[in-house]
This record gives C-alpha cells, structure tokens and sequence, in this order.
C-alpha cells in the first residue's frame, strides 16, 4: 500500500528538523582529529570502500570538483589522504585513505556512535536497531532515486547496497 500524503508530509517535516538539529549540534560532534572537521566526513567515509578521482568523489557527493578538491587537498597536507596513479588511466589520479587516515576514520566512526548512544539512552536495543534499518532502507531509495549525473546514465552516486531487509524487501 503507498504511503499516504499526510505520512509523507509528516517525514518530510521531521527531516528538515532533524537536519537543523543535526546542523546546530555539529559543533559538539567529538573531534578525532584537530584538522578533521564535519564537513570531510563526506570526503573520508567515500574514500573507505575503494580509491577514487577527484570528479568521481565530487559526483558522487553531489558537490563541485573545486569544494572536493579543496578538501582532498586539507586531508592530504594532513597526511589522510594521498593521491595514486590510476590504474585504467597513468594519466589521472585517483584519491586514497593512508593508514592514517582509515585511523582517524575509525576513530570518527568509535566517537560518532558513542556520541548518538547518548541520544538514545532511553531507548531499547531492538527499537534503535529497527530505526538504523528503517533509516538505511530510506537512504537507499533517496540515493536510489537521484538523477544520475549528465552524461553518465550508469552513475549511482551512493553503491545502491542494502545490509537491512525493512518490510521484506
């Protein structure tokens, strides 16, 4: 059965709220890293799963090449990230994780879910268990859902991968 109107309208209202929230307490998200702020999470979660170019990263974060550049950039003065030949193309460069930098992921990953714990201490493990399905299932069908970029119809900006089954799906 498809979702009513007024539900829609409802998780539309809640989103924007919890974005705003999330936007005024991101000043109190625990710092791993004191040249690793917020806004590279985007950058370092990306580069996790395998190496990628700078316009494929940008793409993919549904950014400008120039703001991802920048970033890569800052991770890199920093030794997090570093640039490597890519191996289809020994013209182009793709952009890859040091061993410190999957350091300072894991450590963001340990003090982001220690940090949402104290959210949730009211709450029991099945009920917060259910909403992380609940909430991957809904980033998959938005991610799932975007355009893909011009020119690359095959394009999937976030790997359409779904660990949850939400409703038998």
């Amino acid at each position: 059965m498809p979702v009513s109107q007024e539900t829609g309208e409802r998780i539309g209202n809640h989103l924007i709220q919890l974005v705003k929230g999330m936007l005024a307490l991101r000043d109190t998200v625990p710092r791993v890293h004191p040249s690793v702020d917020f806004a590279h999470y985007p950058v370092l979660f990306s580069l996790c799963e395998q190496p990628q170019r700078i316009t494929d990263l940008a793409e993919r974060l549904s950014s400008d090449v120039s703001t991802v550049s920048r970033q890569v950039t800052h991770l890199a003065a920093h030794d997090l990230v570093e640039k490597i030949a890519d191996p289809h193309d020994g013209r182009a460069q793709q952009v890859s994780l040091t061993p410190d930098g999957h350091a300072v992921l894991d450590g963001i990953r340990t003090a982001r879910g220690t940090w949402i714990r104290s959210f949730l201490t009211d709450w029991e493990e099945a009920d917060a268990a259910r909403f992380a399905d609940f909430l991957d299932a809904f980033r998959h069908d938005l991610m799932a859902s975007a355009p893909a970029p011009a020119g690359r119809p095959d394009h999937h900006r976030i790997a359409p991968s779904r660990e949850s089954t939400v409703h038998g799906r």
